[in-house]
């Protein structure tokens, strides 16, 4: 959570997903060991959203908030498309080429901007594959695999 907004208890915050589709009212969130309902929530400018929680009606109650992360629980977590993952579940999974060879395991996902990147531990090397269309082909959490069509140059130095 970034700060107060207002007097009325409102907080901005800055959720992970900018369409904050686990911020909408009815929604359960946990900051620290305290748990709250989202009563009201609406877009705020620059990937900024307001929200209203049950019991957080001053400023100061806001203010004890401010800086403290918000969690959803995971039976709760929504997506906001159908081909968006959750880095959680990506973490630990093999990623294997079109024709089957492992290349290794995702240990970490990097948000870049223009879109994420996967970090993938080979052996001894660190492999940075990036999270596009192109290349990501198919995310398929029961195998527990990520299927990729390598660019040109990714694990070797061919053109």
């Amino acid at each position: 959570m970034l700060r107060p907004h207002g007097v009325r208890g409102e907080l901005r915050v800055a959720p992970f997903d900018p369409e904050a589709p686990n911020l909408q009212p009815g929604c359960t969130v946990w900051a620290g060991e305290q748990r709250y309902m989202v009563r009201a929530s609406r877009p705020a400018g620059a990937g900024a959203w307001l929200l209203a929680l049950e019991g957080v009606r001053t400023r100061d109650e806001a203010e004890a908030l401010r800086g403290a992360l918000l969690e959803v629980p995971d039976a709760e977590l929504r997506r906001s498309s159908e081909d968006a993952y959750f880095v959680f579940e990506l973490v630990g999974l093999r990623v294997v080429t079109d024709e089957g060879t492992t290349i290794g395991v995702i240990e970490d996902v990097l948000a870049t901007g223009a879109n994420d990147v996967y970090v993938v531990r080979s052996g001894d090397a660190e492999v940075l594959v990036p999270a596009i269309a192109d290349v990501v082909r198919a995310i398929d959490l029961e195998a527990g695999e990520v299927r990729i069509t390598p660019l040109p140059g990714l694990f070797d130095d061919s053109p």
